[in-house]
């Protein structure tokens, strides 16, 4: 089928799902079983001319979400979030399986000690220049809190949208591993600054900032604890391992979410135990190869429906010129810190645009920051538009130099 016949396609599902979800009330599941269909039609169409699917899947949700065409509405999203949460489980099991200590320890430590120097110089560039920002277009946040705030979510980014590319790509180089274990390390890192720094200026009180530190630690220890589980299954009984997986995933995905843990750094460790403790990295990949696609379809297709459209057009001058800014803080402070480590400098230049994208992490930070201040609401509006323009052009970015890499 060429490019015109799919687009008629699309055009016409699309109108379909409109007709129906006007006139008819159907089943929740055929909703989302059209709503899918779209995506993936729209996904296989443009990815031919460098369209990496998971963007498909973003922008698609965006267009049919609650924001704009209304077809997978809030009920969908509410009823599709443990799955979101499944997807999420597996992604962070693949990323955390292509973390290799053993091999190469050395060049694990070096990617290490160049992500702290590029967050160190990022935040040193990032914090007077926010200010300035603010000071010229939004004097209200023109004082400390929320320009160590901006600051610190400059530095975050998102592995999930990394490993995702990655997989598309099949890449396996430098500029993949490091821009995969600088996003997994950054991640930590992170989210131990940002409660420091929330317990810091809250003044609704340090016990619920004390838990998020706590809950990430209890995660990270419960991922060591199902890594080893998936070790010795899979040394001792290793039958029937795609019906493991299932119960692996939905049981600690269930149980993550009664005990409000987190999934993503769960799966993140378990596959890192999992890949440096054992042989069967390799093989859990192969598991998931197939229906790889299925699973990133289902997380970032919710990712985009979850855009929130009105806080992108109501600070959309301002949010171009923070992402422009941060883009170019990320070029200069990976060249530096490139040079620093003696790390090839194609490789850290081009690690700039696998910074760029920003999900999960950056989402909960600015929900948090919206609930915990009164400047809250008005300033999570900004980070939302911020966040939605790295989400969708970051991956795009980070396949074209992935490519231009090889």
């Amino acid at each position: 089928m060429n490019l015109v016949n799919r687009l008629f396609l699309i055009i016409i599902l699309t109108l379909i799902a409109i007709i129906i979800n006007n006139t008819i009330e159907l089943h929740y599941t055929l909703s989302i079983g059209i709503s899918f269909l779209i995506a993936l039609i729209t996904a296989e169409t443009f990815y031919p001319i460098g369209i990496p699917r998971l963007s498909s899947f973003l922008i698609i949700g965006l267009i049919l979400g609650p924001f704009v065409l209304n077809i997978f509405n809030n009920e969908l999203l509410l009823k599709t979030k443990f799955l979101d949460s499944i997807a999420l489980g597996m992604i962070a099991l693949v990323a955390g399986c292509e973390i290799d200590f053993k091999s190469n320890l050395k060049e694990f430590l070096n990617f290490g000690k160049f992500t702290i120097l590029q967050v160190i110089i990022l935040s040193i560039f990032a914090a007077p220049l926010l200010f300035l920002v603010f000071k010229i277009f939004i004097p209200d946040f023109a004082f400390l809190a929320p320009i160590l705030f901006l600051t610190l979510i400059f530095n975050a980014t998102s592995p999930s949208t990394t490993v995702s590319i990655i997989k598309e790509t099949k890449a396996h180089n430098t500029l993949s591993s490091l821009v995969l274990t600088s996003a997994i390390i950054k991640d930590i890192m992170i989210i131990l600054l940002f409660t420091s720094i929330l317990s810091f200026f809250s003044t609704k009180g340090g016990n619920s900032v004390f838990s998020v530190f706590l809950k990430e630690v209890y995660s990270s220890l419960f991922g060591i604890g199902i890594g080893i589980i998936i070790i010795l299954y899979m040394k001792f009984i290793n039958i029937n391992n795609g019906s493991f997986f299932l119960l692996i995933l939905v049981g600690t995905s269930l149980v993550s979410s009664v005990i409000h843990l987190n999934n993503l750094l769960i799966f993140l460790f378990a596959g890192i135990i999992v890949n440096n403790l054992s042989k069967f990295g390799h093989q859990i990949n192969e598991i998931f190869e197939t229906n790889f696609e299925l699973i990133l379809l289902v997380f970032f297709f919710s990712a985009g429906a979850s855009i929130n459209l009105g806080a992108l057009k109501n600070m959309i001058f301002i949010a171009v010129i923070i992402f422009l800014l941060r883009t170019l803080l990320l070029y200069i402070s990976a060249y530096l810190s490139g040079n620093l480590c003696k790390i090839d400098k194609k490789a850290s230049s081009y690690s700039t645009f696998g910074f760029i994208s920003q999900a999960g992490v950056s989402i909960g930070f600015t929900k948090i920051i919206a609930d915990s201040f009164q400047w809250g609401n008005h300033f999570s509006t900004l980070l939302f538009a911020i966040i939605s323009i790295n989400q969708i052009i970051g991956p795009i970015l980070f396949k074209i130099y992935l490519n231009k890499y090889e």
